[in-house]
């Protein structure tokens, strides 16, 4: 369900999301908005005599530990569908009636510009990614080198670092 939260975060045009669900401890509200914190849930049980403060939860564990509270995760799965199924219903009325006041074409070639774009922009990072070495630098190595009692420049009772011909 993971793959539906996160499709929720990255593509909703709403602002703010409420949902309540089940759990064994009563019904709790979940709360998600944008310009409060992005990448965070808030939830509180339901109905409580003082409504206490909101728990935030990053979206990455917030499935985890709602279900480690007894919640009724079919139909938190459910509600999360319902929000992404209105966002592709309203994807299709935008691209319906671009088409009709637009064209055809100007929708499809701008539909296959951006797709064309996007894969150029992976295939760039993709490659940027594999093709960038980092130059490592060699960890230098402590050898001991016998002095025999030779005088050296290093200074008494400190160490320094001797480059080796390994």
């Amino acid at each position: 369900m993971q793959h539906l939260l996160d499709f929720v975060h990255e593509h909703t045009l709403d602002e703010q999301l409420y949902l309540v669900v089940r759990s064994r401890a009563g019904e709790l509200e979940l709360r998600w908005q944008r310009a409060h914190n992005p990448d965070c849930w808030e939830v509180r049980k339901k109905r409580s005599l003082i409504n206490g403060p909101w728990e935030s939860i990053s979206r990455s564990e917030l499935l985890t530990k709602l279900e480690a509270r007894g919640t009724a995760m079919e139909q938190l799965e459910s509600e999360l569908r319902a929000v992404a199924v209105t966002q592709i219903v309203f994807a299709d009325m935008v691209l319906c009636d671009a088409r009709k006041a637009l064209g055809r074409d100007l929708v499809r070639k701008a539909v296959l510009s951006h797709r064309d774009f996007v894969g150029e922009l992976r295939s760039a990072l993709s490659k940027w990614t594999t093709d960038v070495q980092v130059e490592v630098q060699p960890r230098p190595s402590v050898s001991l080198i016998k002095g025999g009692g030779a005088s050296t420049e290093a200074r008494r009772g400190h160490l320094s670092l001797v480059p080796s011909a390994v």
